[in-house]
């Protein structure tokens, strides 16, 4: 799946997995996503800061939702041990 990924989607996903973990949940959601892009340099990530959705907002905005916390693994595998096969 991720071969067919942009290095700037692989990153974001990487990033959404690191969220996901450090929030102490055992998945990764849109919210996750969201909080990765949001806290990128340009593009997607100075549109969503331009509308006011930045890194705190979506954390917050995460946290009154989702519980902190969950254990567990995020995934079997790291999606950082995806790479781009030709």
């Amino acid at each position: 799946m991720f071969e067919r990924f942009t290095d700037q989607a692989r990153a974001a996903v990487v990033q959404a997995q690191a969220q996901a973990r450090r929030l102490g949940h055992n998945y990764i959601g849109c919210e996750h996503l969201l909080l990765a892009v949001a806290g990128t340099d340009g593009g997607a990530g100075d549109a969503l800061r331009g509308l006011g959705v930045t890194p705190q907002a979506v954390e917050s905005a995460t946290l009154s939702m989702v519980l902190k916390g969950g254990g567990g693994p995020v995934l079997d595998r790291d999606a950082g041990g995806a790479r781009n096969r030709p």
